[in-house]
């Protein structure tokens, strides 16, 4: 049995009931014992685990991989949908991104940028109701990236009511998919119905088979609350009866329509959210499916900052002209757009002014080591302090939001004690041993989706001998 989570060094760590220390290092992919022993100080344990490549940095510039940008369009916030939920009060209002403005926002990134690959997404509302704005940006992308010398890659976030013409279109131009669902459709039409009423499962259900069909890359989100966290672990099932791979869970985020006094919208407590997702990843596991949370997902990529905006790789166009750095500030109605627009392209002109200064101040001021919250969190590199904009609607400042917190705490528990049974007991790969430490070949469990920032075990434990000890 594994307890008490700590840091140890910058790493997740626990201790085992015979005293013994267990560290996560996601630098060299491996899982430490460090034997109990009066004999040893703790100054001695860790220059040894620094000699084999254990110890590393977190990355100051997000958790995606130095040469990626994410140039993320919020072509419209119309929608055909009313979801409950909806942070950005979709189709309450019907403003859509002209192609012009579309077009220079990309132009400017795929000129100035040094970064090589650029990832081009589409968010709204829902963006296939502006998808002339879409062939546009796409065939202006293909024609500019070789000309600037870049890699592209097109993505979508979408609710998945759509015509099979667009949805033929999208396929054929290698869109990545994003597709909201909250499961079973009984949930998923309550939470997600169309603008009158009428349920939107069939149409969402239809879509998913088109891309499973078409092995289309994709995965599901699914937005929990009070009325469904008891359905997390059968939404899992009905999710891979349908031979979905990727399924993607968080919290409900209380903005927009999310603000209701509807009690259905209510947080899920944090014991009973908790629980249903290790039931999740437990039939996840049983179906060859991998779910996603913001609580471990940056695990293998420790970063000091949660997400790529706040680190300088991720500029988001809005359909009014604002640049912000979130998707869910779409304008400066939002109570946090003096922290995160950060620039405006000219409507008329389409003349983009972007406030460098500004930019530069936010990254600074978002982070672990800005958050007084994070010092001595083991979890504190997995999660990289938390969405800044959800601590905000937690506190109203750069605090972390406690419920998110507790959350994530708890499922990377369950998750750091996953990997220690299939790394040291399942599969046991020793790549290192002596009389005071072993260390095994970290296997994150399939049910897990990580980000796989570090491709292979580092080269220090194929040269390094420490006091004669070997590795094996």
């Amino acid at each position: 049995m594994v307890e008490n989570f700590f840091l140890f060094n910058g790493l997740a760590a626990c201790s085992r009931v015979d005293g013994a220390t267990i560290i996560f290092s996601p630098y060299n992919l491996s899982v430490g014992i460090l034997q109990q022993s009066n004999r040893i100080e703790l100054s001695d344990y860790v220059q040894k685990c620094e000699k084999l490549g254990c110890f590393g940095h977190p990355s100051n510039q997000g958790p995606s991989l130095p040469d990626n940008f994410d140039l993320t369009l919020l072509i419209t916030n119309d929608c055909n949908l009313r979801c409950k939920y909806c942070f950005a009060h979709g189709g309450e209002k019907r403003n859509y991104m002209t192609p012009e403005m579309g077009l220079s926002i990309v132009d400017k990134v795929f000129n100035t940028t040094d970064r090589k690959n650029i990832k081009v997404s589409f968010f709204g509302g829902e963006p296939t109701l502006n998808f002339n704005v879409i062939k546009e940006v796409v065939s202006s992308v293909r024609r500019l990236a070789p000309i600037a010398h870049k890699d592209y890659s097109f993505y979508i976030t979408t609710n998945g009511v759509m015509s099979q013409e667009k949805l033929d279109y999208l396929v054929n131009n290698d869109f990545t998919f994003v597709i909201s669902s909250d499961g079973i459709p009984k949930i998923h039409d309550f939470f997600r119905p169309g603008i009158n009423g009428k349920p939107s499962s069939k149409n969402v259900e239809k879509t998913i088979r088109f891309l499973i069909e078409k092995n289309v890359p994709f995965k599901v989100r699914s937005t929990i609350s009070k009325f469904n966290v008891d359905y997390m672990a059968e939404n899992a099932g009905y999710f891979a009866e349908q031979g979905i791979k990727t399924l993607h869970f968080e919290p409900i985020t209380h903005a927009g329509r999310g603000r209701s006094d509807d009690i259905n919208l209510r947080r899920a407590g944090i014991d009973e959210y908790t629980a249903n997702f290790k039931q999740a990843l437990d039939i996840a596991k049983n179906k060859n499916v991998s779910i996603i949370s913001s609580s471990y997902m940056n695990f293998l990529a420790p970063s000091q900052k949660f997400c790529d905006a706040m680190a300088g790789s991720r500029l988001v166009g809005s359909y009014n002209g604002d640049i912000t750095l979130c998707v869910e500030v779409q304008d400066t109605c939002h109570p946090y757009s003096a922290n995160a627009i950060v620039g405006h392209i000219d409507t008329h002109t389409s003349q983009i002014y972007f406030d460098n200064n500004k930019y530069k101040q936010v990254l600074r001021n978002v982070g672990t080591e800005q958050n007084m919250d994070c010092k001595q969190c083991f979890a504190k590199f997995s999660c990289g302090g938390g969405c800044p904009v959800k601590n905000y609607y937690s506190s109203g400042c750069e605090r972390v939001d406690t419920y998110r917190c507790a959350i994530t705490k708890g499922i990377v528990i369950d998750v750091l004690r996953r990997i220690y049974q299939e790394s040291a007991v399942n599969y046991s790969d020793v790549i290192y041993e002596s009389d005071s430490i072993t260390l095994y070949r970290m296997h994150v469990p399939q049910e897990i989706w990580m980000k796989r920032k570090t491709s292979k075990i580092s080269k220090i434990l194929a040269e390094v001998i420490i006091d004669n000890e070997v590795i094996k």
